[in-house]
């Protein structure tokens, strides 16, 4: 999926961690030159175009709107996608009312109605650019997560949370220093068992460890590591 401008964790080309917040600028772009935000993998809202490859199943679970399914043209790089790079489509077919199969060699760009209203009708045999930059630029990178917040920056405590932070909860947290990486999940919602973490705990656990930098992953329900 693309970043959402929160903070991630990604190991550059040169083998080094590296964290801070990271910004989508996937778009399309148009054969008439006009561009639009892309969103990857995820739920589509009325007014928004995503893509969808193989990764996310069977198929884009979407309702309504125009799809495009695309095809790589020649020999043209394509699946699976990386950062930064720019990607050459050719639309096989339109297709109205969503829930589009997903193919091996195929993407799907998925238009929500309103969105789609707003947009010239391309035909089949059109080719488009699908861009995968990221702010910062993350071309080459072959791992990435995301999560947030930060937990720990240059041996510190981070304290600058939103307002649900110092709430006890199930928390799973990654954190990493010059020479180990660590991860931590805490149980949690079980009176008598486990009461689970605020955010600042975390944070102070993950330091004293021996974390030099750390971002908390998830919390609640869904804390699972393995």
């Amino acid at each position: 999926s693309a970043p959402d401008g929160a903070v991630c964790f990604w190991i550059d080309p040169q083998g080094n961690p590296r964290m801070s917040n990271v910004v989508s600028q996937l778009r399309v772009t148009w054969p008439s030159g006009q561009t639009t935000p892309l969103g990857l993998n995820e739920d589509r809202r009325p007014n928004a175009a995503v893509l969808y490859t193989p990764r996310l199943g069977a198929s884009t679970r979407t309702y309504g709107g125009r799809e495009l399914v695309l095809e790589r043209v020649e020999n043209n790089a394509w699946l699976p996608l990386r950062a930064g790079e720019i990607y050459t489509a050719q639309v096989r077919e339109v297709r109205d009312g969503g829930n589009t199969r997903l193919g091996s060699d195929i993407m799907v760009l998925s238009l929500g109605p309103s969105l789609a209203a707003r947009l010239p009708r391309v035909a089949a045999g059109s080719v488009l650019k699908l861009s995968t930059a990221t702010m910062p630029d993350l071309s080459k990178v072959q791992t990435a997560l995301g999560g947030g917040p930060q937990l720990v920056h240059e041996g510190k405590e981070q304290t600058s949370y939103e307002h649900r932070s110092n709430q006890r909860h199930p928390r799973a947290a990654f954190g990493w220093n010059a020479t180990h990486y660590f991860f931590a999940v805490v149980d949690g919602r079980q009176p008598g068992l486990y009461m689970g973490m605020t955010l600042q705990e975390m944070a102070a656990y993950l330091s004293r460890q021996g974390c030099d930098e750390a971002m908390n992953l998830d919390g609640g329900g869904s804390v699972e590591m393995w």
